[in-house]
Formats: C-alpha cells, structure tokens, sequence
C-alpha cells in the first residue's frame, strides 16, 4: 500500500518501466529494514500490556504480535497463548510452531469455536493489513468476528501495527474494503465475497493501536493519519 502510495505521487514517471522497476526496488527495502526498527519499538511500548500469568487470544500470523510474546518471555512474564487456525491460510499452525520454540504454552482452536473460548482470555492480540482513517482496521478474515465476540465479553482488543500501514480511506460499511484491495469492488464489478480473505473491524470494537509512532486510541488515528500524509 505504501509503495502505491509512493508511486502514484510520480505519475508522470509511470510510462517508464525501468523508473517503476527502480523504485519498487529501492522502496521494498527501505520498508524492509523500517519494519525491523518498528516491531522493535512497538514492543517497547506493548511492555506495559503484558502482566504475569495473563492469557492472550491471538489470530493470524503477525510479525509484530509475535515479537511482543517473545519480548514478554524473555523478561521471564508468563503467559498463555490460544491462538486460531486462521483459515483459510491455516496461519495458526505457524503461530503454534513458533510459540512452542519460544517455549510459549499455546493450543490452537477453530475459527469457530471463538465464542466458546473468549471467557478464557484476557485481551485479544492482532496485526493489521491496514489502519484506516477512521481508527479501523483491515485483516485477515475472522478478525471483524473475533472482535464482536470480544465486545460482547468486555475483553479488550489490541492492535499492533507499522506506521507504514496506515491508509488514507474512511470506510462506512463492511463493503467498503474491497474497493482498496486490487481495485475490486468497482461499481460496475460484482465482488465475489468467497474469494475475499480480509475484513474490517470498526473503530469501536478496537481498545488501543500500538504503533512504532505510538499508542493511539482510534479516536486518535485521524489526527495522525493528516500528520502523516503530510510529512
């Protein structure tokens, strides 16, 4: 999303493809070692998330919730982790595997048992595909669910996500995403909703947003997001 960001802003060079090749080149690696700094800073500021004993319910695979877990272990906090499969990728097996190397105790659970389970947790865990600018965000399928599921039981849902994720669109509905995803959604294109794999979870299902530029509530992303853009 960045590097659309980026590019769009040169569109006069567009017409040359080694300019367009370049580019891409030199923007896919600046992000790749800004996103190592950023799971870096976002677990500092995640420390104060993490207390002895507690239970995390994680869905999805993410960088950055993986980074936070192992930073709480290595500070000897003991925590639980129930994850899920996260189809219809099965990222929750690649969750398990690296939370039995960290030594993490951790059972995957089905999407849709959910519901069953939210009484055991303490706070949910997830990543972002996007934040958007109305403090909500797009993820992996079953995040939208998760997160009612959540509400509905008072449990807290905490976001960590790089600042290069954030997005200048303001949904109104469910939708609305598939308009910032490959440009689908077109007015004149029927979406297939069976080949969508993300959703969108509104701003008031979220508690708090931990970025590598700070701790926002959703509230707050708008005004950072102007900020941002503008940079």
């Amino acid at each position: 999303m960045m590097v659309k960001r980026i590019l769009s802003s040169n569109v006069k060079n567009m017409s040359k493809l080694n300019w367009v090749k370049d580019r891409i080149e030199e923007e896919t690696q600046r992000l790749a070692e800004h996103s190592v700094r950023c799971s870096d800073l976002i677990e500092k500021l995640a420390k104060m998330l993490i207390r002895d004993g507690m239970t995390v319910l994680v869905h999805s695979y993410s960088k950055c919730v993986i980074q936070v877990l192992k930073s709480a272990r290595d500070r000897g906090i003991r925590i639980n982790v129930i994850c899920t499969q996260s189809m219809p990728f099965n990222s929750g097996t690649e969750i398990q595997k690296e939370m039995d190397r960290l030594r993490i105790p951790c059972k995957t659970v089905l999407d849709s048992s959910v519901g069953l389970i939210m009484h055991q947790v303490d706070c949910v865990f997830v990543g972002s595909e996007a934040v958007l600018e109305n403090g909500g965000i797009v993820n992996r399928l079953g995040t939208y669910t998760i997160a009612i599921c959540a509400k509905q039981y008072s449990k807290p849902l905490y976001v960590f996500s790089e600042s290069l994720k954030f997005l200048k669109f303001f949904p109104l509905q469910q939708s609305d995403i598939f308009n910032i995803v490959d440009n689908v959604g077109d007015e004149e294109e029927e979406v297939d909703i069976s080949k969508m794999y993300i959703d969108y979870t509104p701003p008031e299902y979220i508690s708090e947003l931990f970025t590598d530029i700070g701790i926002f509530t959703p509230a707050a992303v708008s005004d950072e997001l102007i900020k941002f853009f503008q940079a």
